[in-house]
C-alpha cells in the first residue's frame, strides 16, 4: 500500500495494489483495476468500510496457496477484507457491498486463454456476496477497458473514472504477475462516473 496527497480531494488517498486490502472510517481508498476485481464493503450505520483488490478467484488445483501472496485469490480477498472491518466492531449484517472491474482488457488472439479472467472474477465475487448475504448496492462490471476507484468511507461514496488507455493497464497488470512469480520462485448507490 502507498499513501500520496490527493490535490482534487486535499487529503491523503490509501492506494492499494493487486492482493491488497484497506479499511478506513475517514481515509479515501483507491484502486486501478483491469481484469481484476475490487469489492467496496461499507456499513451506513458505522461509516466505516474497506476496499480489496482480487486477480483470480482461487489459487486453482496446481498451486499452493501457503506459497502465494493469498490476497490476490477472491476467496481469500473477500475474508480478509470482511475481517478486517469486523475487527473494528462493525457487525457483518450493517455491510453492503459494491463490485468493480472484471474488465476485457485485452483484445489479440495471444491473449484469448486469458478473456474470460474478468467473467470468472465478476461471477465469483457477486456468488461469495450472495452465499454470505452481504446485498450487492451498486456494481460497475464487465465491459471493456480499466477503471480506476476512489472509495469514500465516510459516506460509501464511490468516484470511478474509466481509463481508456488500456494497454497501459495491461503492462500493469502483466508486470505484477510476473513479480509475484519471481517471488514464489525465490521462496446506496453513491457511484459517480468520470471520464478522461
Amino acid at each position: 500500500m502507498n499513501t500520496y496527497f490527493n490535490n482534487d480531494f486535499q487529503r491523503d488517498v490509501v492506494v492499494i495494489l493487486p492482493g491488497e486490502f484497506a479499511v478506513s472510517g475517514d481515509q479515501v481508498i483507491s484502486t486501478h483495476l483491469g481484469t481484476c476485481i475490487a469489492v467496496v464493503l461499507y456499513s451506513e450505520k458505522d461509516k466505516y468500510g474497506g476496499m480489496n483488490h482480487f486477480m483470480l478467484p482461487d489459487p486453482g488445483q496446481n498451486r499452493n496457496i501457503l506459497e502465494t501472496d493469498s490476497g490476490r485469490y477472491g476467496i481469500n480477498a473477500m475474508e480478509l477484507l470482511i475481517n478486517g472491518i469486523l475487527k473494528h466492531g462493525v457487525e457483518k449484517k450493517a455491510l453492503t457491498a459494491k463490485i468493480f472491474g472484471g474488465g476485457h482488457m485485452f483484445s489479440s488472439e495471444i491473449y484469448t486463454e486469458r478473456k474470460h479472467i474478468g467473467i470468472k472474477n465478476i461471477e465469483f465475487a457477486m456468488e461469495f456476496l450472495e452465499s454470505e448475504k452481504i446485498p450487492i448496492v451498486a456494481k460497475d462490471i464487465g465491459g471493456y477497458g480499466g477503471r480506476k476507484i476512489f472509495f469514500f468511507p465516510e459516506d460509501g461514496r464511490i468516484k470511478l473514472k474509466r481509463l481508456k488507455k488500456v494497454v497501459d493497464l495491461n503492462i500493469f497488470e502483466d508486470e505484477y504477475e510476473k513479480s509475484l512469480l519471481k517471488k514464489q520462485e525465490k521462496k446506496k448507490t453513491n457511484i459517480f462516473v468520470f471520464d478522461d
